[in-house]
Formats: structure tokens, sequence, C-alpha cells
């Protein structure tokens, strides 16, 4: 052994303090207490939805629906989105729903694609590098793209 015999052991304490041991299945049921996926999915979320006329919309959980397969959202259009957008034609597109029921299980995970928030809560957008982007995927590109081609900066 790497420790002499005499060496006092420090089994079972922390900080000095003596603790009590734990089973393997206590360590196991605790692990999955700690490691349950809590939803992101709650009033207040700031994601996009998908949108027959623009392929992705910006939007914001209002609330969910008793069986948490369903979320009422607001649309939440950018500020700029006249200027920077090239308006829909056919059926439907003059006339966005501004309020909305989605079903989260027509999206991946259940979960819908979150938007990438600066740490003042401001939507980022225009990022250099897409690596840089906290979630990544077809919505959040197809917006940073956008962002960076008003810019003038599209590469």
């Amino acid at each position: 052994s790497a420790f002499p015999e005499s060496a006092p052991r420090r089994r079972n304490t922390k900080f000095g303090v003596k603790i009590k041991p734990q089973s393997i299945e206590e360590d196991v049921e605790e692990e999955e207490e700690d490691h349950e996926p809590k939803s992101r999915m709650v009033a207040g979320a700031i994601v996009y939805v998908r949108d027959p006329h623009y392929s992705w919309i910006p939007a914001t959980i209002e609330t969910e629906e008793d069986d948490k397969k369903r979320v009422k959202v607001s649309v939440r259009l950018p500020g700029n989105w006249k200027e920077q957008t090239v308006e829909a034609t056919g059926r439907g597109a003059k006339n966005m729903k501004m309020e909305r029921l989605v079903k989260l299980t027509e999206y991946g995970n259940d979960e819908l694609p979150l938007q990438n928030l600066e740490k003042d809560g401001v939507t980022a957008m225009g990022k250099n590098d897409m690596a840089d982007l906290t979630n990544l995927h077809e919505a959040a590109i197809l917006y940073n793209l956008k962002a960076r081609h008003a810019e003038s900066l599209p590469y």
C-alpha cells in the first residue's frame, strides 16, 4: 500500500465531519433525482416556432397546457421585421396569427428551439462565428445569417 499502516485514514469524513455511508441503491436514486430533465418550455421562454410562410418566427411562450404537450405562444416580430423581411405572398400570408397553440410533439425532443440571448436578455444575432451561438439549430442559423446580411456582412 502507498500509505503506512500508522497513517490516519479519513474515510467517511468530509471536512472532518463523520458522514453516514450510503448503499449503492441510495446513490443511484440520488443520481436519478439530480438528473431528471426539466422542461425548458415554461412561460416566458423565448423561442422560435415554425411558420408556413417564413420558415421560423420568434415567439414567447405564454402558458403551458395541462397535458404538457402543447404551449400557447405569442409571436414577437423584431422591430426591424418590415425592413429586413421579404413579405410572404400566397394564401393566408397577410394574416399572420400572433397567438398560437403549438404542439410540442411536432418538434425535436418535444421542445421548441430556444432563441440565443445575451446576458442582458437581449436576443443575440449577427455572430461572426456560429459556434458562438449557445443554441445552435436551424432557426438560430437562419436568423444569424439574416442579421449579418442586414449589416452587409453575410460571410
